[in-house]
């Protein structure tokens, strides 16, 4: 709080309105009822639950309004998921004629963290809306804080379109690959037609369940990829690995090195030197043998439901300038990935730095 600055108590100038105890037995993910606003829905500003219980118009919430979270990190958002209900440990500020509520809602996240760093817990921590209503606000002139947000709206915008552009460049990156990939990938004059199943000779990974997983440095490879990690291997070297059972069974893998395969994945075994297994990996995942698989409890790719399956191989030269064609593209990605993670961070970093110059 700036020196000489007078400070007025929340609940002074807005009523704090706590959610209604809704009956969770009746919470429902059929869009029947109305959206109920719990915590995890304040951040991402809309809801997957719904309830047909009434309620008082006050447990009503609308596109604009500030939302606090009660228990965990205490999150504050503006709501904007279409006419919803207010479920407990959910609150809604509802400001006077004398404060801005986008105001509050820049100010008020700083004053809930130094709460949370105060705040002794066991599991959860709890907020209470008489903490919230002690919470200073400065006592300024509405025109001030209009000033204020007006300021932090504009220079957000600009920080969020840095963050956007990174965040564009990345994924367009992304659909050039899919793009080249599934170009390059398309069977050509001279490719040879080969039976995935006769050519890969698939051969399952040996059982480890997860609560047998030690823990290593060595990569536990299961039917949707690493699932952990073991501190022996039964396999070196380098090897193709297709996820075989699970939701992202049919998934494929270029491991080098010391890995543990188990019974939920193939290692693909046999291939001789006219082979680049970058480029087989390639071209499996051009495939994408996810939709081969039989529809069970869980989803399974075997070599029976793999049999029809070709692949096409052209000359070891093409297959090398396919593949430093694809990994360049890739390169390109990874530097874009890291680039959008650093970037965020800087952002983040921006506008906390922004926030606590503007009111402290």
């Amino acid at each position: 709080m700036k020196e000489g600055r007078e400070y007025k108590k929340l609940g002074e100038v807005c009523d704090v309105q706590n959610g209604f105890a809704f009956n969770s037995k009746l919470f429902g993910s059929e869009p029947i009822g109305m959206p109920l606003i719990r915590i995890r829905d304040i951040k991402r500003g809309f809801s997957e639950t719904y309830t047909s219980e009434s309620c008082g118009e006050e447990f009503i919430v609308s596109n604009g309004d500030c939302l606090i979270g009660m228990d965990g990190d205490f999150n504050v958002g503006i709501w904007k998921g279409g006419t919803a209900l207010l479920n407990q440990r959910v609150c809604k500020l509802v400001p006077s004629d004398k404060v801005s509520l986008k105001f509050l809602y820049y100010y008020i996240p700083e004053r809930l963290n130094e709460i949370n760093s105060k705040t002794v817990f066991t599991t959860v921590k709890h907020l209470s809306s008489k903490q919230i209503k002690e919470i200073g606000v400065p006592d300024i002139s509405l025109s001030e804080q209009k000033r204020i947000v007006s300021y932090l709206d504009s220079t957000f915008a600009k920080i969020e379109a840095v963050a956007k552009n990174a965040e564009e460049s990345l994924n367009q990156a992304k659909a050039l690959f899919q793009s080249a990939l599934a170009k390059m990938m398309e069977p050509k004059e001279g490719w040879e037609e080969k039976n995935l199943v006769e050519e890969l000779k698939l051969k399952s990974g040996e059982y480890l369940p997860s609560k047998e997983h030690a823990g290593g440095s060595i990569p536990v490879y299961g039917g949707n990829g690493i699932t952990g990690h073991h501190n022996e291997s039964n396999l070196d070297g380098e090897h193709i690995i297709i996820g075989r059972v699970g939701a992202l069974c049919g998934n494929v893998h270029l491991t080098n090195g010391k890995i543990w395969v188990t019974d939920n994945a193939f290692v693909a075994t046999g291939l001789d030197e006219t082979w680049d297994k970058k480029f087989l990996m390639y071209e499996l995942t051009s495939i994408d043998l996810n939709k081969y698989a039989t529809k069970a409890v869980q989803p399974v790719i075997s070599n029976k439901s793999l049999r029809e399956v070709s692949l096409y191989k052209p000359s070891l030269d093409v297959q090398n300038d396919i593949t430093k064609t694809l990994e360049n593209v890739e390169n390109n990605i990874s530097s874009l990935s890291s680039n959008l993670s650093r970037t965020l961070t800087v952002c983040a970093a921006l506008k906390q730095s922004i926030l606590r110059q503007t009111f402290e």
